[in-house]
């Protein structure tokens, strides 16, 4: 298993910031409703969720740190 900072790990957080960064994206510009963009977000702050998402077994301890990189990221409505 690699250590928190290696290339695969930031893959896995730069994966799921970029699509946190696109939903933060559309709501800013009035595409996606308050009610659309909670539920949308919702799965980025649930660390089942994310590691039911990680395919690859070793990878799945890392779901809570990733929760906790995402966090600051979703926006408070």
């Amino acid at each position: 298993m690699g250590v928190y900072g290696s290339p695969t790990d930031m893959l896995l957080i730069q994966e799921y910031e970029g699509k946190l960064v696109e939903l933060n994206t559309l709501r800013d510009e009035g595409h996606l409703d308050s009610d659309e963009y909670k539920e949308l977000v919702k799965d980025f702050s649930d660390v089942e969720a994310i590691r039911a998402d990680i395919s690859d077994e070793k990878y799945k301890v890392f779901a809570e740190m990733i929760v906790s990189h995402l966090k600051p990221l979703i926006q408070k409505l």
